[in-house]
């Protein structure tokens, strides 16, 4: 034996899990065998869980960079429909007039396709039955009279009046997206 090798002694000690006596190997060792192969595991587990935690969230992060002004369009139209789907709750389809339902549209009475400006506008989207929207092509004339009770005939006149075509940034999109989940929170937190 040289002079700076130490020889350890195997001891024994108790397990501070188990609190089972066990043959300690190392100066370090505080559980036995079994104890620590189960400690392990769970710590594997867990750094698994906090690896695929991470992973989503760069995920994520990866989607909304490489998502597409159509994306954002997409995105934003949704945010909008579900905030007008709860403001109009329990009103009427605006086009027939029956009682509307869970599932129903966010009508526009100008189309997206003809007036990209008023696309987000609030006043030119309503609730519509199914009916109404897809199957009678928006109901237009029904939805013109509807309208003009809710909104009056000052507010349809600047919905028809010329608008020019809009191009919103993704910056823009991301504003009015967010501006629509905010008012949708306000309208939930009041019911």
């Amino acid at each position: 034996m040289h002079v700076f090798e130490v020889q350890w002694v195997m001891t024994m000690k108790t397990c501070k899990v188990c609190k089972q006596p066990f043959t300690q190997y190392n100066t370090i060792q505080a559980l036995c065998v079994p104890c620590a192969i189960v400690k392990g595991q769970k710590k594997t587990v867990i750094d698994r869980k906090k690896a695929l935690q991470i992973e989503k969230r760069y995920l994520i992060g990866e989607k909304e960079r490489i998502k597409s002004r159509a994306d954002h369009i997409k995105d934003t139209q949704f945010a909008v429909n579900a905030y007008i789907r709860a403001r109009d709750k329990g009103k009427p389809c605006i086009s027939c007039g029956r009682a509307t339902k869970a599932g129903d549209h966010a009508g526009h009475w100008k189309p997206t396709s003809t007036s990209p400006a008023l696309r987000f506008t609030e006043t030119n989207i309503h609730l519509q039955c199914i009916q109404c929207n897809l199957h009678l092509h928006g109901n237009v004339a029904a939805y013109r009279t509807g309208l003009l009770d809710r909104i009056g005939q000052a507010e349809v006149d600047i919905l028809e009046s010329h608008h020019p075509p809009a191009k919103w940034t993704i910056e823009e999109l991301k504003a009015i997206k967010d501006e629509f989940k905010s008012k949708l929170k306000g309208l939930n937190e009041t019911y």
